[in-house]
């Protein structure tokens, strides 16, 4: 049956409306100032629906009179793939395409997607992009190799923006980003309504060996509701294996603490597993709490309590962004989203406390 409706003609349709070829495609191409009456231009609507007729993509740009390619290229660094931060969480890059997906699909546009070779990276995305125009506009996931094509690409009529919030900058590209903020904050208020007193960090370092920005965060909103953190109780980790080891670490060098943030669910969910093996109780003797809400965190030994990131909200309001580009609007410099507190089983009470 599917294969009968994607070989329905525009004459087939016509036929089916009793109106004229014309008539099918001033309604279906949505033509600027046709003359249709109300009840035949739904009778086609609803007929094109009820056996599943797609115009032809280049008869109805021609149509139109325009030459928009109705579809947006996704381009994802296949550098920025090898590091370990993307590799921990690449599978999270699908939640962001899902969102883009969603969005162009509601506007019937499609999406080009290429992950870039590591090597002659501005050459490839000139022969995708720049030989011949395919899409409208881009979303770059990251990468300075690629987001350094970004001028190339606007004279070419190809506006850019991007998620990535260290080189994005840097080529006044439009920004989208998270606001971890009011997630950290309330996942605080929670640790405080629990009387957690002593909390510890097991953060991944920066490039110049700090905390990131959502482990301070959480240190000072902490410190803030008189929380005793810092120094000694916060602990860095490379990858699983040294999450999995510093927790441990940090527990023997501090047997009084209570509850411990993690800036990813991947690291949580490790440091579960070490905490089990010291035979302590998750969350009865010490509390956990993620950061990403990744798809497994609710499969952890304990269903994880993390910082959500509204990622399929991001995808989408990257293509929204990015079609007010193209339509002559003034971008901002950056959109924000704010994250959110997600409570599950992982943080429990302060057991010393009741």
């Amino acid at each position: 049956m599917n294969s009968d409706k994607k070989n329905i003609s525009i004459k087939d349709l016509a036929k089916m409306a009793g109106v004229s070829t014309a008539t099918i495609s001033r309604v279906i191409n949505d033509v600027p100032g046709c003359i249709v009456s109300r009840p035949k231009r739904e009778k086609i609507l609803k007929i094109a629906q009820k056996v599943g007729y797609r115009p032809n993509r280049s008869a109805r740009l021609f149509s139109r009179g325009n030459n928009r390619c109705e579809s947006i290229g996704v381009v994802i660094s296949g550098t920025s793939l090898q590091n370990f931060t993307w590799r921990s969480t690449a599978s999270f890059s699908i939640e962001y395409i899902q969102g883009i997906s969603e969005a162009l699909n509601e506007i019937n546009h499609t999406m080009s997607f290429v992950v870039t070779p590591t090597g002659n990276t501005e050459d490839f995305l000139r022969r995708e992009y720049l030989s011949e125009k395919k899409v409208d506009g881009l979303i770059i996931f990251g990468g300075e190799k690629e987001l350094s094509m970004a001028s190339e690409f606007e004279k070419n009529g190809m506006p850019v923006v991007s998620f990535d919030v260290k080189t994005a900058p840097l080529f006044n590209v439009p920004l989208l980003l998270f606001d971890p903020e009011p997630g950290i904050r309330e996942a605080v208020e929670a640790v405080e309504a629990r009387k957690h007193k002593k909390a510890g960090i097991v953060h991944t370092g920066d490039n110049k060996g700090g905390m990131p920005e959502r482990a301070m965060l959480f240190e000072r909103l902490c410190t803030d509701k008189g929380i005793e953190i810092g120094g000694k109780r916060c602990i860095s980790a490379s990858d699983e294996t040294e999450s999995y080891l510093s927790t441990k670490e940090l527990i023997e060098k501090n047997p009084d603490i209570t509850c411990i943030f993690y800036t990813s669910d991947l690291f949580a969910m490790l440091g579960i597993r070490a905490l089990l093996s010291m035979g302590l109780r998750v969350p009865d003797d010490v509390s956990v709490i993620g950061y990403d809400d990744a798809p497994y965190s609710i499969n952890s030994p304990v269903p994880l309590s993390t910082i959500k990131l509204p990622r399929k909200k991001i995808g989408a309001s990257a293509v929204k962004l990015l079609f007010g580009i193209i339509n002559g609007e003034t971008p901002p410099s950056r959109f924000v989203l704010p994250c959110q507190w997600i409570q599950r089983e992982s943080l429990g009470n302060n057991k010393s406390m009741v």
